[in-house]
């Protein structure tokens, strides 16, 4: 299972939302400038670039043309862009808790409000689950990943149905998963998978019901979440079935028979 460096706006470098790639993000301030009176807001196309051509009879000399004509091009293909002016300028408003990152492999950025990534949108975050998960709970888990950027309270909920199907997978009775914990303990289960268990259970809980925890925003506490069910699961599941897989591989004549 690769491991994936979620975009946060802690760090310098992670995957990138565009390409894919982990790398080093530079981070960039904004600021804004006013329209003057009348104007809007004006999408590019490519047929802005080749009036701008025309306008210019073809003849692109000088630093400043190239410099717009570099820039409406990239503005009539990308959805959002960075570009660097020759001129510096100094703008009238800050834009506090707006930033924006950029890939140092695909030149492509990111936007950011406070800590929140809001371009480009990502269909799916969180960690890839455990391979061995069951369907029904690996479907439960994707959902989760599914809707983790607009429900991080609702992605806390069914990591917590999670774990209580696992406990069933597992042999217990999957109906209180409290009684299910409990009694995995009571069976020698390693203390730090039983911590795991209660921390998944308590967080999902208290996403679903008025507590001490306000979930409504907290991706991190999220994602961790995710970190935690794959640890559980490849103990539950996953140790398991390698030993077995390899005990079964022994000569029959040199098994230990369990008694």
């Amino acid at each position: 299972m690769t491991k994936l460096t979620e975009p946060a706006i802690t760090l310098s470098s992670f995957n990138c939302p565009h390409c894919g790639a982990f790398a080093h993000q530079n981070w960039y301030l904004t600021g804004a400038e006013p329209f003057k009176s009348g104007e809007r807001p004006r999408i590019f196309t490519v047929a802005d670039v080749e009036a701008f051509k025309t306008k210019l009879n073809f003849r692109i000399e000088d630093d400043d043309d190239k410099d717009a004509l570099n820039i409406l091009e990239r503005l009539s293909k990308l959805g959002f862009d960075l570009s660097l002016l020759r001129q510096h300028e100094m703008f009238r408003y800050e834009t506090g808790n707006l930033y924006i990152s950029q890939c140092f492999s695909c030149k492509k950025s990111a936007l950011w409000v406070r800590e929140n990534m809001v371009y480009p949108l990502m269909l799916t975050s969180g960690p890839d689950a455990n391979e061995d998960l069951p369907t029904d709970i690996r479907d439960d888990y994707d959902e989760a990943r599914l809707i983790l950027n607009h429900s991080p309270r609702g992605a806390c909920a069914l990591l917590r149905l999670c774990l209580q199907k696992l406990c069933k997978h597992v042999g217990e009775e999957g109906k209180n998963i409290n009684l299910d914990i409990q009694s995995m303990a009571d069976k020698g289960l390693p203390t730090k998978i039983v911590q795991a268990m209660d921390v998944l259970r308590v967080t999902g809980n208290e996403a679903v019901h008025p507590g001490t925890m306000d979930l409504k925003d907290d991706r991190q506490t999220a994602l961790q979440l995710f970190n935690l069910l794959n640890i559980v699961a490849h103990h539950l599941i996953t140790e398991p079935k390698n030993i077995e897989e390899l005990h079964s591989g022994l000569p029959e004549s040199k098994r230990r028979t369990s008694r």
